[in-house]
């Protein structure tokens, strides 16, 4: 618009000046032309006065002037717009008649020609002489004004002026556009165009036929830290981020009309950084004016391209390669060995205790002590071999290159030793311990997915051997896990089928007489009674004889399916309470075993109150037998699962104690009611010395804990004799009785009480001698 404004007022004045200097011209032209037309009236007026003035010159010298002819004569000249005023003169003064125009522009007679001041500049006399032959008679004064004229040129200057200043803005309008069309639209666009090119957050460089440097925008001198004079003329610092085949990047775009891939870009005084760069061919009218390259800086997608590399492929912990990347590395080393015709091992490594690591110090030291583990392992494994960490507990490592399995089975020493080593964390001593399943590729395998599972398969195998071992895949190993497979199958539709039973082992209570001096006799009972029994399961498999629970439990615990018969066990043991109820055996308790993983579901403290309201049972009737190993999975939850299970009135017992961890840490947190000391305690018994100082002390622990004791697996006279003196009150085993049905078990009961009735009726003190009154007949075993 300021482009526009100015042309407008340059055409103006230009015009305006031509048209002043016309309008000078014009103007003396005009002036002259009033003086001729002034002469000219002057002229007629004397023509026309001329034989008054004769003749009144010859008759007589009166200076009277007829003024009825004169006045006519001048009015009509008077009548002229530029005309003011006329005087006629006679000769020698002896005449005179004038006529005039006042301010309002009537005509009036004129005095005295010698009192008229003619003062205005405007104003011209022309004069005219009035001759009769060659005698001058008289004169003729023409009075006129500029004024009209003036105003007439004024008024027409204004005029032309406006039409001027219309007519240029039309013009300079016209020509504003013209030349916006032509050449100002052009100029902003490339002005634009430029703006546009530095406003792009993407570098853009424009090079000639030879890629040479012709134009680059603000963006790609920021990227590159070169300025603009040291890259014209210079083909741009780019090179292929792959070089494939020798060729360059220069060598590819000149091949192809239109390019996109990474590259590596020069900084200047810096190493390269990888982008992204597009780059086109430019043609117009047929020809090929330039190329344009976009150049993306893609450093922070490629740094969040690493990371996330490394978070998909890598654990968080411990920086070892993670199950996806095992995966991935297994299938190309079993190409890689089936391409070579080599062998390969894959070891299958779980930690043991680490769950009772974990929850003993906190997973703060747990997180310690895997990043401990896990740098161990890398350190001893080979440059050419591989060690993953699939999550938890779990690692693998993948030996390349072995043909033998003593080598592997050297590495797994290695590694388990090493996690037999003491660590000290956080000012606590750990140990911990590892089992470990290797199978070898071809040998035991095909495929990647055979070769995870034979290698697990050998891992659980081991931890069956009692952990801290390395086991080879084998046939026979393979021939087992197919019969479990089978036998699973088997249990679940067995579980449908109801082949499933229940049996009752007794549970005998006995309370110890005293002496004389009231203290406790440890010879001799007072009294004995059944207390309870404890339900086992026991499989009636069509096809093949009764399938003892050590066969078949431990396979339901690989899977859900153990608690499915677990419930299935709490039920068949609420179904046996309500139908001993307002019998004699109405006060009999009965235990039932939890499975780990039923301890830890989350609906089972619902469904055993649900089961108990079911058949209307006494909860305090039903015992809850968990085991260490139980616990110690989880501490924390066990013990709030188990105080929920403790409210609705249940008895908790601890079963195989003693084997475990039995550590007071976490049992005086437990609610627990009962104590089982485990069978192992009691064969060697009272023989063995250090299982005599174990059981003495779980029964001094436990009478501090205000915790009841259950001896269990005990066999002959001798062991329940030493459990009595230690102050055992409840005994289990085979010296009572086996496991019996629900019949046999009543029978059983009835048995005894007679038996026991009789005895302490036949003895004079009301007590039965511990020492030769307790026989097999009298218990009630064979």
């Amino acid at each position: 618009m300021k482009l526009f404004f100015v042309l407008t007022l340059i055409t103006v004045a230009v015009m305006s000046a031509f048209i002043g200097l016309r309008y000078y011209w014009v103007s003396d032209q005009r002036q002259l032309e009033l003086h001729d037309r002034a002469v000219e009236v002057a002229q007629r007026v004397a023509d026309s006065v001329k034989p008054s003035i004769w003749n009144i010159h010859i008759s007589s010298f009166n200076r009277h002037y007829p003024s009825e002819v004169a006045s006519v004569i001048i009015d009509a000249e008077l009548a002229s717009d530029f005309v003011t005023a006329i005087n006629v003169y006679g000769n020698f003064g002896h005449l005179h008649l004038g006529r005039e125009k006042n301010e309002r522009g009537q005509l009036v007679d004129i005095k005295s020609p010698y009192n008229r001041a003619v003062n205005s500049p405007h104003e011209v006399h022309i004069h005219q002489a009035i001759r009769e032959g060659t005698m001058t008679i008289g004169s003729v004064e023409v009075v006129y004004s500029r004024l009209s004229l003036k105003s007439a040129l004024y008024s027409g200057l204004l005029l032309e002026l406006a039409q001027v200043a219309v007519v240029s803005t039309l013009f300079v309008a016209l020509l504003y556009w013209s030349l916006r069309q032509s050449l100002i639209r052009p100029v902003r666009s490339l002005q634009v165009a430029r703006q546009t090119l530095d406003a792009i957050t993407e570098g853009v460089v424009m090079t000639d036929g030879s890629f040479k440097v012709i134009e680059v925008n603000r963006a790609f001198t920021q990227l590159t830290g070169y300025s603009t004079l040291d890259l014209y003329g210079k083909r741009p610092q780019l090179k292929l981020a792959e070089r494939s085949a020798g060729t360059t990047l220069w060598q590819q775009l000149r091949e192809l009309k239109q390019w996109s891939g990474e590259v590596a870009v020069r900084r200047r005084g810096a190493c390269s950084f990888p982008a992204r760069l597009n780059f086109n061919e430019v043609w117009h009218d047929g020809n090929k004016v330039c190329h344009v390259g976009v150049i993306t800086d893609i450093s922070a997608q490629k740094a969040s391209e690493i990371e996330l590399e490394r978070m998909a492929y890598f654990d968080a912990l411990t920086a070892l390669p993670n199950r996806t990347n095992f995966l991935k590395t297994l299938e190309h080393e079993i190409q890689l060995a089936q391409r070579h015709s080599r062998s390969l091992g894959l070891l299958y490594i779980d930690l043991d205790n680490f769950k009772w690591i974990n929850d003993r110090h906190g997973h703060t030291v747990g997180d310690q002590y895997l990043e401990s583990i896990a740098k161990r392992f890398k350190k001893r494994v080979r440059n050419t071999d591989f060690i993953f960490r699939l999550g938890g507990d779990e690692f693998t490592a993948i030996a390349t290159d072995v043909c033998d399995e003593a080598s592997l089975q050297h590495l797994a020493k290695d590694l388990i030793e090493m996690t037999n080593d003491i660590l000290l964390l956080e000012g606590n001593r750990i140990h911990g311990g590892a089992s470990i399943g290797i199978a070898l590729y071809p040998r035991d395998a095909g495929n990647a997915e055979s070769l995870i599972k034979r290698s697990d398969a050998a891992m659980y195998r081991a931890k069956e051997l009692g952990r801290n071992q390395l086991v080879f895949f084998s046939a026979d190993l393979e021939s087992e896990r197919k019969n479990t497979r089978e036998l699973e199958e088997a249990l679940r539709r067995g579980l449908i089928r109801d082949e499933l039973v229940v049996y009752f082992q007794p549970k005998i209570l006995y309370q110890m007489g005293t002496d004389t001096t009231g203290k406790v006799h440890s010879e001799a009972i007072s009294s004995s009674r059944v207390q309870g029994a404890e339900v086992l399961l026991r499989w009636f498999r069509p096809g093949h004889s009764i399938v003892n629970p050590f066969d078949f439990i431990p396979v339901a615990e690989q899977s859900d399916l153990i608690v499915d018969i677990g419930y299935w066990v709490i039920r068949a043991a609420c179904a046996q309470l309500a139908r001993w109820q307002h019998t004699s055996l109405e006060t009999i308790s009965l235990a039932v075993n939890l499975s780990p993983r039923q301890l830890s579901h989350d609906d089972l403290v619902v469904r055993l109150c649900d089961t108990i309201a079911e058949f209307g049972v006494d909860p305090s009737l039903l015992e809850l037998e968990i085991t260490e190993s139980a616990v110690i999975e989880n501490v924390e939850q066990s013990v709030e699962v188990l105080n929920q299970l403790k409210q609705l009135g249940v008895t908790i017992a601890m079963d195989d104690f003693g084997t475990g961890f039995s550590s007071l840490s976490y049992l005086k947190r437990l609610p627990i009611d009962v104590l089982k000391i485990d069978r192992s305690f009691i064969n060697d018994l009272p023989n063995d010395d250090d299982d005599a100082v174990i059981v003495n002390a779980i029964f001094s622990m436990a009478r501090a804990m205000n915790i009841r004791v259950v001896a269990e697996g005990i066999e002959n006279y001798a062991q329940l004799q030493f459990l009595l003196r230690q102050g055992c009150e409840c005994s289990q085993g085979f010296f009572h009785s086996r496991p019996l049905p629900a019949a046999d078990f009543e029978r059983w009961v009835g048995l005894f009480k007679i038996r026991i009735e009789k005895a302490l009726s036949e003895s004079s003190a009301g007590q039965i001698s511990g020492r030769y009154g307790i026989s097999p007949a009298l218990t009630g075993g064979s």
